[in-house]
C-alpha cells in the first residue's frame, strides 16, 4: 500500500510525535508542530497513537492514492477535495485506488495533517519517523516532501482496532485569526522590567512570514531586556519565547533546535501550542498570563479525553 505525491504544496513533511531523548546530543525533538490533530486523526483511524502522517503548510498538497485506504484529514481545513470535490475534515474518508487529495487552501489555520490507516511506514531514525531536514535523517529521505515520491503505507495494526467516523464538533477546533495563547511566565522573566512583562501580555503580536516548522516569529511592541539578551545556551523546550536583542519574541515549535542562548521571557502551555502552530502569517496572538497549575489542570483534561475515547472508540 502506498500513495504518490503529485504535488507538496508550499510545504509536506512527513512527522509523527517526535523522537525523544536525543536532544542532549544535539538532535532535535521534530514532530508535527500540532500534535493535538494528528493524535486525533491516529484515533479516528484506530492507528496508534504516534503513527506519521503528512503535514501539510497552506495550500497545494496534491497526492493520489495507489491502493485502497482510509484517511483522515485534521488541523486546518486548507480547502480539502478528493476527485475535485469538496470534502470533510476531522472525518474518515473511504478513499478507493486512483483517488485524488488536493488542499487548495483555506482562510483560517496554517497546518493540515493527512493520517493514513496503518501509518506512513517510512523507515525510523533514533526511534522517530519524523522529519529533521536539518541534518537530513527521519520522514522520507530526510527531507521536504517533492513531486514523484511515492510513500508506504503501513499494514502493522490495520485490523482489530475500532475505527470511528468523525470527532464531535464539541473537540474540534476553530483556527481564528486573532488568537488567545496562555502562558506561563519565565524561565528568565525576572531578566526583562516589569513594564516589558505587562507589554507582552497587553499588546498583540502579529506573526510573520518568517515563521516556520522551528519557531513562531512575532512583530510588536519591542520587550527590553535588564541587561544582555544573552545568556549561556541551555535545554529549550517546546513553546519557550525567547527574545533577541530585537525585543521581538520568538515562540519556539517542534522543530526548535536542542538548545539555545537567548532569555525566554514566557512558556506557552502545552495545550495551547497547537492554537500557535496554527497562526497563519498575519494572524495576532494575545497572551495571558495563568498558574502552573492551570497549565497542568488543562492538560490532564486534554490527556483524558484520549484515554476516555480510546477506551470506548466512540467519539461521534
Amino acid at each position: 500500500m502506498a500513495l504518490r505525491v503529485v504535488d507538496p504544496g508550499v510545504r509536506a513533511e512527513v512527522q509523527d510525535l517526535g523522537r525523544r531523548g536525543y536532544q542532549r546530543h544535539g538532535l532535535s525533538v521534530s514532530g508535527a508542530a500540532d500534535k493535538y490533530s494528528l493524535l486525533c486523526g491516529n484515533l479516528l483511524l484506530g492507528n496508534p497513537p504516534g503513527s506519521a502522517a503528512i503535514e501539510a503548510t497552506l495550500f497545494g498538497l496534491h497526492v493520489v492514492m495507489e491502493q485502497d485506504c482510509d484517511v483522515v484529514v485534521t488541523g486546518a481545513d486548507l480547502g480539502l477535495h478528493v476527485n475535485g470535490r469538496r470534502a470533510p475534515t476531522w472525518t474518515l474518508l473511504q478513499l478507493k485506488a486512483g483517488d485524488a487529495i488536493r488542499m487548495t487552501g483555506g482562510p483560517y489555520g496554517c497546518r493540515a495533517y493527512l493520517c493514513v490507516r496503518g501509518g506512513i511506514d517510512v523507515p525510523e531514525a533514533f526511534g522517530s519517523r519524523a522529519t529533521d531536514p536539518v541534518v537530513g535523517i527521519g520522514g522520507w529521505k530526510g527531507r521536504p516532501l517533492q513531486a514523484g515520491d511515492v510513500l508506504p503505507i503501513g499494514r502493522a495494526g490495520a485490523k482489530g482496532r475500532r475505527r470511528t467516523r468523525w470527532l464531535h464538533p464539541d473537540f474540534v477546533p476553530e483556527y481564528p485569526r486573532q488568537v488567545e495563547v496562555r502562558v506561563i511566565l519565565g524561565p528568565q522573566a525576572h531578566r526583562f522590567p516589569s513594564d516589558a512583562v505587562e507589554t507582552m501580555l497587553s499588546q498583540p503580536y502579529t506573526v510573520t512570514p518568517r515563521s516556520d516548522h522551528m519557531g513562531c516569529q512575532l512583530e510588536g511592541p519591542r520587550l527590553t531586556h535588564l541587561e544582555t539578551a544573552d545568556l549561556l545556551s541551555e535545554c529549550i523546550s517546546e513553546g519557550s519565547i525567547q527574545v533577541p536583542a530585537s525585543g521581538q519574541p520568538i515562540i519556539l515549535l517542534a522543530g526548535r533546535r536542542g538548545v539555545g542562548g537567548y532569555t525566554k521571557i514566557a512558556t506557552v502551555i502545552t495545550v495551547d501550542i497547537p492554537k500557535v502552530a496554527q497562526a497563519r502569517p498575519g494572524d495576532t496572538l494575545q497572551f495571558t498570563a495563568v498558574s502552573v497549575e492551570e497549565a497542568q489542570a488543562l492538560l490532564f483534561d486534554q490527556r483524558r479525553f484520549f484515554r476516555i475515547a480510546r477506551l470506548w472508540g466512540e467519539l461521534g
